[in-house]
């Protein structure tokens, strides 16, 4: 794991480090390069770029991992993406809304990886629900993750729900439990949801979020089937 990114950052030389200090459990120590492995996780390594300039990069495992877009037409022809209100305190101190998303399984594709977590997660959820919406795989930082090939990237899935697998309570729409099961500690989360208009996923401040809506839009423009 982790070539491709070895080969696009390379060792600093002393004149190259333009002035970054380099601190291992609080103590400062030399460094030309600096990497964290982990097997199931990725590789993050600060090196030289071809251009010249130090920088950062991160070589996740598939390149990214996968972001479910649960979602509803409802009979009034209104289409609603769910979405989990949950803590991110690097980009907010209140929760924010985002669609569920999690790494790539070692040893399973990407959709395989969202089917086994919506098998693992809901009782009621099958594999045949579950789609690629049009696009490639996704980059959310270009200048940092590390997505070379042709699979790699986050990938997105559609994962369909019907109109009475949702209720509405307290003037919000939620998935119904009298008819969606959690199996797992994970899937209450998602079974916290909300169903929001798209083009409120469309517009909250989780770019992932972002995309898997404009995504999702993007097949029913093109007058694909569900």
């Amino acid at each position: 794991m982790g070539s491709e990114l070895r080969r696009l950052l390379t060792s600093l030389g002393a004149e190259d480090k333009a002035g970054w200090k380099c601190r291992v459990d609080g103590e400062e120590v030399e460094a030309s390069v600096v990497e964290l492995e982990h097997k199931r996780f990725g590789l993050l390594r600060w090196g030289n770029t071809a251009a010249g300039y130090d920088s950062w990069g991160f070589q996740e495992l598939g390149g990214g991992g996968s972001v479910l877009v649960p979602f509803v037409k409802t009979g009034a022809g209104e289409l609603l993406i769910g979405v989990v209100e949950q803590l991110r305190p690097f980009q907010s101190e209140s929760p924010i809304l985002n669609l569920p998303r999690g790494f790539l399984e070692l040893g399973l594709s990407h959709f395989e990886s969202a089917v086994a977590e919506l098998h693992e997660e809901f009782a009621v959820v099958e594999g045949e629900r579950v789609f690629a919406p049009p696009g490639e795989p996704g980059n959310p930082n270009s200048t940092f993750f590390v997505t070379l090939g042709e699979e790699n990237g986050v990938k997105y899935y559609g994962v369909q729900f019907f109109e009475d697998e949702i209720a509405e309570v307290g003037g919000k729409y939620v998935l119904n439990l009298d008819v969606v099961k959690a199996t797992s500690a994970a899937a209450e989360k998602i079974t916290g949801s909300q169903f929001v208009p798209w083009q409120v996923a469309a517009t909250v401040g989780d770019q992932f979020t972002n995309s898997g809506a404009v995504r999702l839009m993007a097949k029913i423009v093109k007058g694909l089937q569900f």
